[in-house]
């Protein structure tokens, strides 16, 4: 599978005519889904067997909440719904529970509500549990404007492969496994998943867990760069629960909001504001409006000379070419993604106001890495997947040595000399455990600064991933394994190791 999504990847990149990408694209989404059902069972498998552990370690619970709907991001602008995302002010930013298993419940409850949603919205929400009595307890909840579940197939649903009818199971297919590993997941962090349902209406998926405050360690800054309360912000969106959304993400940030619900009411917004000497600092224009689209009203303010530079930022899905074109006509450069989060919330207003631009640092970190020589030692028993990581690195400065077994790496290692070594887990004559633990000991022997090992598994299972660094890798990789994962990887550890030795 590693060599199947790898080689896909590698494919995507090369020209291809509009029916090659096409059938590239069709085998590469048939590949991961059967990576899905692969990962499913073994999940299911676990959780049968009673080997599933959860871990409990301090993780940023609303960005957690942003990984989950970024990753779905695609499919619901594909279907044309709106994916919201509203965690409560109220909510700690840092929690102690297991991410893992936490972002894959609430991934799975996502992607099933995508999947049975033609309109409308899918709508993830986190917020203090309502009348609980258990200390710490968050209430998590999946609201859809789907099909809906009958009320004689809801005590069935979380069973494996569940079928509402035989009619919608030829439109849409069954719940897989999904929501069955969804359902013991919750109830091994101490909930209960629970579901309910209007047909023709929605669903709503909820279940509430404890999950203690913990002090985070921020990774950027996290002070305003602005008094926020001199700032009056116009929010233009048809939609209610995205008002709602901007709303409360901005409710403790001093910030004055003006509300409208059409261009038209907009351009008389702005116009009042004028007349009252009572300028508006910047405007989020939603682009999918009926009547006047974000665009549209976007060419009427630029034709009033008094808002002929008011900083715009468009709130969209995704843009056509020809509508970027556009949109970058009119002076709008700063485009606020959907699903929205507060934190790319601040990050779009600081950047349309000139405050704080936010360069996308890692990936400067992996093109600046990609460009320095480094020598990596990569250590696989396939050939296949030999040649899709040599591909992944054949545009950087990267030097690659190859080593079929843990037995060739450990004589390689101790007669070269390498930057980092990727390490393949399951291997013959000597495995990826074995390999890394042979390194180690001699690295201390001769008393050498421990090179970087990547550890490459073919699966994310916690029990695989402790194993791998107790032997003595920095890092694991998960297969099939993904080109800008893989070069973010090294980036991050080459980098790492040469601070070190400075």
């Amino acid at each position: 599978m590693n060599a199947i999504v790898g080689m896909a990847e590698l494919l995507q990149e090369t020209p291809l005519t509009p029916d090659q990408a096409n059938y590239v694209g069709r085998f590469s989404r048939a590949a991961g889904s059967l990576m899905e059902l692969i990962n499913a069972i073994l999940d299911f498998s676990k959780i049968e067997a009673g080997f599933m552990a959860l871990e409990a370690v301090p993780f940023d619970l609303s960005q957690l909440a942003d990984t989950t709907a970024e990753l779905m991001s695609g499919k619901a602008v594909a279907k044309k719904l709106e994916l919201l995302v509203l965690v409560h002010p109220d909510v700690p930013q840092g929690v102690v529970g297991d991410p893992t298993r936490l972002n894959q419940v609430l991934v799975n409850l996502v992607s099933n509500a995508i999947k049975f949603t033609e309109s409308g919205h899918v709508m993830l929400t986190v917020e203090p549990a309502p009348d609980c009595s258990t200390a710490h307890a968050l209430r998590f909840s999946v609201s859809d404007t789907g099909i809906g579940i009958p009320p004689d197939k809801l005590r069935s649903i979380f069973e494996p492969f569940t079928q509402v009818d035989s009619s919608t199971t030829r439109k849409y297919g069954g719940t897989g496994l999904g929501l069955s590993i969804s359902h013991h997941l919750v109830h091994l962090m101490g909930g209960h998943l629970e579901a309910d349902s209007t047909v023709g209406v929605g669903t709503t998926f909820s279940f509430t867990i404890a999950l203690p405050e913990a002090p985070l360690v921020m990774t950027r800054p996290s002070g305003q760069p602005l008094e926020l309360r001199t700032i009056r912000l116009l929010l233009v969106d048809d939609n209610d629960t995205n008002l709602i959304i901007v709303r409360t993400h901005l409710s403790r940030s001093g910030i004055q909001l003006l509300e409208a619900r059409s261009g038209a009411q907009a351009l008389a917004i702005l116009d009042d504001a004028h007349r009252r000497n009572e300028p508006i600092t910047l405007a989020i224009l939603d682009y999918h409006m009926p009547g006047m689209d974000g665009l549209d009203l976007a060419q009427a303010i630029r034709t009033r000379p008094k808002w002929a530079s008011l900083p715009l930022i468009m709130h969209v899905s995704d843009l056509q070419a020809d509508e970027t074109r556009r949109a970058h006509s009119l002076g709008i450069t700063n485009y606020l993604y959907k699903p929205l989060s507060r934190r790319r919330l601040m990050d779009s207003l600081a950047m349309a106001l000139n405050l704080a631009p936010v360069e996308p640092v890692e990936q400067k970190q992996a093109a600046l890495a990609a460009l320095q020589p480094c020598h990596i030692l990569l250590v696989e028993d396939l050939e296949d997947n030999r040649d899709v990581i040599t591909l992944f690195l054949k545009d950087t400065a990267y030097h690659l040595d190859m080593a079929e077994n843990g037995a060739v790496a450990l004589q390689k290692f101790q007669t070269g000399t390498y930057d980092l070594v990727l390490m393949d887990m399951q291997m013959p004559v000597m495995d990826g455990l074995q390999a890394t633990a042979a390194i180690r000991q001699w690295e201390r022997e001769q008393q050498r600064r421990p090179t970087p090992i990547v550890a490459l598994t073919a699966n994310a299972f916690k029990e695989e991933t402790d194993k791998s660094l107790a032997a003595g890798c920095t890092a694991h990789v998960t297969k099939p394994i993904k080109k800008k994962t893989l070069l973010k990887t090294i980036a991050q550890h080459a980098i790492a190791a040469e601070d070190k030795a400075a």
